[in-house]
């Protein structure tokens, strides 16, 4: 098991016990946090919302309106900024 407590002055700490090497199961877990919490969610908002923005834009290929257009241009925007917000929050 990866996990163990300790007890200082009355303060309980979790702490994790990799295996040796332990330099080797270090890096492997940052790049197994990094996948799962950063770039896995960040390739399924970019994969929804695009795919959102084109159903909006073949909804709009049949109507043609300019109130449509200017609509979808402000929810693109929108939508990049979201991403954009993602990115910047969850950079490491």
């Amino acid at each position: 098991v990866l996990g163990s407590t300790n007890t200082n002055n009355g303060t309980t700490e979790c702490a994790l016990q990799f295996p040796d090497p332990y330099a080797y199961w270090d890096t492997l877990m940052k790049i197994c946090v990094f996948i799962f919490a950063f770039v896995a969610p960040l390739i399924i908002i970019s994969v929804c919302y695009t795919l959102m923005v084109l159903r909006l834009k073949s909804v709009r290929l049949l109507s043609g309106s300019r109130e449509k257009d200017r609509n979808l241009r402000r929810i693109t925007r929108l939508v990049l900024v979201v991403v954009a917000v993602f990115v910047v929050c969850w950079t490491p």
